[in-house]
């Protein structure tokens, strides 16, 4: 991304308020708030409603992202995207995965739809995998390897599934052997980015919210525009590790 796109995203991402198309880039097509038929914009009102200005966390195209975080982590809920990005797969395969583990009876179908649609609950990242006969009841070390070994036990016991692993961006870019693998999007450029290679902006998110994030390699392109926002956390030889990485990347 060139530092003019980067300005432009961050006079989106920094503010408060989000209008309705890159609220649904970030949280998904199935979160659209704004339909009539929205069970999730539904409840998200109603829980507003309780707070003195709750009638205008939501306008007719726009969104105070602020409260709508707060609002799901009430409800211990996460977006198919994210829970789809916290196992490293694309929201497509998810669905494809709850469906065949469904017929297998592995899981309920009620599983497959959610606490509301587009909406499942935080705990079925943890809890998903373990009902594959395959996978490993082993403590593991990172969240990767536990990602990694999901999708091992999907190919032996979900033989009709096929299932893409995403990988960190950043960790490809740093050939990291073998690379780390997702676990969200770079609010940047919205390439996925794994737990140990992100970098905290801080836009004036309240504690209780967990602080936007970029990969490294993000912020080390475009450090000066990116700077100011950082929250620290990352010593100078990650640093100039991912700068290099950086410079190979520009010379292609």
């Amino acid at each position: 991304m060139t530092n003019q796109e980067i300005l432009k995203r961050l006079r989106i991402v920094k503010e408060q308020r989000w209008s309705r198309i890159p609220f649904i880039e970030h949280y998904g097509v199935d979160v659209d708030l704004w339909s009539p038929n929205s069970a999730v914009g539904a409840q998200f009102r109603e829980w507003a409603g309780s707070f003195p200005k709750g009638s205008k966390v939501m306008g007719s195209q726009d969104v105070d992202r602020w409260m709508f975080e707060r609002f799901i982590i009430q409800r211990e809920w996460m977006p198919k995207c994210m829970v789809a990005d916290q196992l490293a797969m694309s929201a497509v395969d998810l669905e494809n995965v709850l469906s065949a583990m469904a017929r297998e009876n592995y899981i309920s179908e009620l599983v497959t739809r959610g606490e509301v649609p587009g909406m499942y609950p935080k705990s079925l990242v943890r809890n998903l995998p373990k009902r594959l006969p395959s996978f490993s009841r082993k403590t593991f070390s990172s969240q990767s390897n536990f990602v990694r070994a999901f999708h091992e036990a999907i190919k032996k016991d979900l033989k009709d599934v096929s299932v893409h692993l995403e990988l960190c961006s950043a960790s490809q870019a740093l050939k990291e052997n073998p690379p780390d693998v997702a676990y969200e999007r770079d609010i940047i450029t919205r390439q996925p980015i794994g737990i140990s290679h992100q970098v905290w902006l801080d836009f004036g998110k309240p504690l209780a919210l967990k602080p936007d994030a970029c990969s490294i390699i993000t912020f080390v392109q475009h450090e000066k525009l990116l700077l100011p926002f950082s929250m620290g956390g990352r010593d100078d030889k990650e640093l100039e590790t991912a700068r290099t990485a950086a410079r190979r990347l520009e010379r292609g």
